[in-house]
């Protein structure tokens, strides 16, 4: 009777040491596709089989990743940032072993039972959705002993040598949005925006006012939440505090969305009397009339490098910082 096969000889006919057979094979490597296609023709071979719950077990580990969002939970259906952010985490993880399970923690209740769950090793990585208003989870999740991933900039702790992160930098982002405007050489610029207090609405006040400057004025800025209601009321006020206004720059594209809807409904005419520019790159923007001009974020893509940065914490890699490139989606509204 033959002898069974074991990891070693699947090592042996790919090329590759015993452990990168077993990254590969447990979903904790990111690897090059010509060494993972080495490892699954060596697995299909010599007809290894692998013991997924045994193997787990002899790991510590769950094969599940948290993905923690602290914000209630209705954002994870209406913002598109969510939902393009987790679309981009279960894509990068299909082809492994790994799963992401989703904690609420927007409520106390629902924080208490987050983050009671994870700190008894329920998950074995988390991916952290809101980290930039979540002080008390960042300093609990600091403590812990797995892998943590942040998707959004830390300015005021620096955790780089405890966390990872992944962002998308909004002040470059604003600058390439606001040297578009200035280009259109209009006049009266008015903003609305999201949160006052939100790192992103914080950034790219500071990106606009880097290229713009003083045409950026304090009484032509209105800050809301991040949805249409905010844009139709938004641009509602800015029209009241000064009717020469021609531009508006949006915190979002949803802002965006409700503030030509508020300007149709008006006769008043998207670019050719007031010009309107997004930030995000949803599928709401090509899906106006006429068609937003954006900056597009690559929300997917982010999603992706989050659950590829915990992937590799988990293989034993250091944590790493990613900072993704944004870019002008220019349409027909600016």
């Amino acid at each position: 009777m033959a002898n069974k096969v074991n990891i070693k000889d699947v090592a042996a006919l790919a090329g590759v040491s015993r452990a990168t057979v077993s990254r590969v094979l447990n979903g904790t490597a990111v690897v090059s596709p010509e060494t993972a296609l080495a490892v699954q023709r060596a697995v299909d071979a010599t007809g290894y089989t692998i013991n997924a719950q045994a193997q787990a077990l002899a790991l510590g580990r769950t094969n599940t990743i948290g993905v923690l969002l602290t914000e209630p939970f209705d954002e994870l259906y209406e913002d598109p940032t969510y939902s393009s952010i987790m679309r981009g985490i279960t894509d990068a993880l299909a082809e492994t072993q790994m799963f992401p399970v989703l904690f609420q923690a927007y409520t106390p209740s629902e924080r208490e039972k987050a983050f009671r769950i994870i700190k008894r090793g329920a998950v074995d990585a988390v991916i952290h959705l809101s980290p930039f208003d979540d002080p008390e989870g960042l300093a609990t999740l600091a403590t812990s002993r797995i892998p943590v991933v942040l998707c959004g900039q830390l300015l005021d702790i620096d955790y780089s040598d405890r966390f990872s992160c992944v962002y998308a930098d909004d002040i470059e982002g604003a600058e390439i949005a606001a040297w578009h405007i200035a280009d259109l050489g209009r006049s009266t610029i008015g903003l609305i925006m999201g949160e006052k207090d939100a790192p992103a609405t914080r950034d790219r006040l500071v990106g606009y006012a880097n290229v713009l400057g003083d045409k950026i004025a304090d009484d032509r800025v209105i800050f809301g939440g991040w949805d249409q209601i905010t844009g139709a009321r938004g641009i509602e006020e800015l029209l009241q505090r000064d009717p020469r206004i021609d531009t508006v720059i949006c915190g979002s594209d949803r802002i965006a969305a409700g503030a030509m809807e508020f300007l149709h409904a008006r006769g008043i005419e998207v670019p050719r009397q007031i010009a309107i520019i997004g930030f995000d790159d949803h599928r709401v923007a090509s899906q106006t009339s006429p068609t937003m001009t954006t900056i597009a974020q690559p929300m997917n893509l982010q999603g992706r490098k989050a659950a590829e940065l915990a992937l590799d914490m988990l293989a034993g890699g250091a944590p790493q910082t990613v900072v993704l490139e944004m870019e002008l989606k220019k349409r027909e509204s600016a």
